[in-house]
């Protein structure tokens, strides 16, 4: 694959549009470009094609256009989902710490152990049958 800048892309360009205009090739070649600009080009030519390279450079190019527009587009919803995800889980984060200051709460007043998190023990379970026997046990 050859690098070349756009003065030199569409002076080759023309140069292979004029070559197979003036043959009557019904051969397709294609060739691939990178131009420096960061952009990759495509030429496929041969007479019988029917569009002219020029012209699917134009369409390549605005392609690309649309492209990175839905790219950007894509990135500003990522972005805001993100946003919103954080948002999110520091809201999560804020129940938990509060569910777990009453759970600690519930076990000072009842004098229970609620324990700890774990694959076992759910302590806002455990805070919340605690005060239902300790409110059992008060209203007899």
């Amino acid at each position: 694959m050859t690098t070349l800048n756009e003065e030199e892309l569409n002076r080759i360009s023309e140069q292979l549009i004029q070559h197979f205009e003036a043959t009557d090739s019904e051969n397709y070649n294609e060739w691939h470009f990178s131009c420096n600009n960061g952009r990759d080009y495509y030429l496929l030519l041969g007479i019988k094609q029917g569009i002219r390279p020029v012209e699917k450079l134009e369409l390549a190019d605005r392609k690309i256009e649309t492209l990175t527009k839905e790219n950007k587009l894509l990135r500003r919803q990522l972005k805001a989902y993100d946003s919103d995800l954080e948002k999110e889980i520091e809201q999560r984060d804020n129940y938990h710490e509060w569910a777990d200051k009453l759970a600690h709460a519930i076990s000072a007043i009842t004098g229970a152990d609620i324990g700890e998190h774990s694959s076992g023990n759910n302590p806002w379970i455990a805070a919340l049958e605690e005060a239902e026997i300790y409110q059992a046990q008060n209203d007899k």
